[in-house]
């Protein structure tokens, strides 16, 4: 058929149908309307926690961890309660990593028991580390692997913004509070000028630092007075 000398006939007028397109970003925002307050967090959570386990910015994260012929990941992010009081210690052990979750070796243990004394208990908390990848023999981070983790940190504490941070140990206290003195500042509020946050440092659950009858008396009384700040502060839970 010739299309030049086809008789064209003009159909009806059928109005113009706008069609609406649906991003992946417009079902999040759906989707956030609907969310309480804890689960929006706990989502937020869980895609960070995806970004940590793929992390790779210091040598930590790029190796796995061997022990007894078991191969593990080295990453653990936290204990996912996105709750408004947050323990924070220096990085996950052994424990940890076979868990999935920080504290929950003696360490953990020796905390949960303290705390039970004052009818508390570690559900209450949101737990995580400065470091999120183990170390050998639990060293001490060094400057690079604390400055590539604590972007970490930071957008936890966004997210959470909590009424407290308590820090177990001096490693996560001078992270958080750098030059404010970790010995001087046991069992006290002392204010984080970088992560904006109230930190209470507490000395760090070991077992080798509890058995020293000095420390574990001093470790007592500062669980003590943190029991008492706790009940003190009004909606411990998710904003």
């Amino acid at each position: 058929m010739d299309l030049e000398t086809f008789d064209w006939v003009a159909g009806p007028d059928y109005p113009c149908v706008q069609r609406e397109i649906i991003t992946a970003w417009d079902v999040v925002v759906m989707l956030s309307k609907q969310e309480k307050p804890f689960e929006r967090k706990l989502r937020m959570l869980r895609q960070l926690q995806n970004t940590c386990m793929a992390c790779t910015m210091c040598e930590l994260g790029r190796r796995d961890v061997e022990r007894n012929g078991i191969v593990r990941d080295p990453h653990v992010l936290s204990n996912m309660n996105p709750t408004r009081l947050v323990v924070c210690g220096q990085n996950p052990g052994m424990e940890e990593l076979r868990l999935g979750s920080p504290f929950v070796g003696q360490s953990g243990a020796n905390f949960d028991k303290e705390l039970a004394k004052h009818q508390l208990d570690r559900k209450i908390f949101y737990i995580t580390n400065t470091i999120r990848c183990f170390t050998d023999d639990n060293a001490k981070p060094n400057y690079e692997q604390v400055r590539r983790c604590k972007p970490f940190l930071m957008m936890e504490l966004v997210l959470l913004n909590p009424l407290l941070v308590i820090t177990l140990g001096a490693s996560a206290f001078e992270v958080l509070c750098p030059g404010a003195g970790y010995q001087q500042s046991l069992g006290k509020i002392t204010k984080s000028e970088e992560f904006g946050v109230k930190v209470y440092a507490v000395y760090h659950p070991s077992p080798l630092n509890l058995a020293d009858r000095g420390r574990r008396l001093e470790f007592e009384h500062q669980i003590a007075v943190l029991a008492g700040l706790i009940k003190r502060l009004s909606n411990p839970d998710p904003e």
